[in-house]
């Protein structure tokens, strides 16, 4: 399956100007993520979704836009995960996703 999240840049200058629809992510089993700016004339840095520190249970994966950031969530450890959003020019933001059983 697909979680799909939607971004929001309402305040480039300030890291609670982007937000995302869901600020929790959980996750049971493993999932295909795709990030997609929903706000026009914003795009995704290189490193458009971060998750600190690296962990390689999250693959990224191609995208053909660059609104959109695609990551495959292996689910190969349960815990939390805080990851960053890199808008082009904007502050950075920080929400996180959680693996359960």
């Amino acid at each position: 399956g697909i979680c799909e999240l939607k971004v929001t840049v309402t305040n480039c200058h300030s890291a609670t100007g982007i937000t995302v629809d869901k600020p929790l992510v959980e996750a049971t089993s493993a999932v295909n993520m795709r990030w997609t700016i929903v706000t026009p004339g914003f795009e995704f840095d290189t490193d458009g979704i971060r998750f600190d520190p690296a962990n390689p249970q999250f693959e990224r994966q191609p995208s053909p836009r660059r609104n959109e950031f695609r990551i495959q969530n292996k689910k190969s450890r349960d815990g939390d995960f805080y990851y960053f959003i890199h808008v082009k020019g904007c502050e950075v933001a920080d929400p996180w996703v959680r693996n359960t059983r």
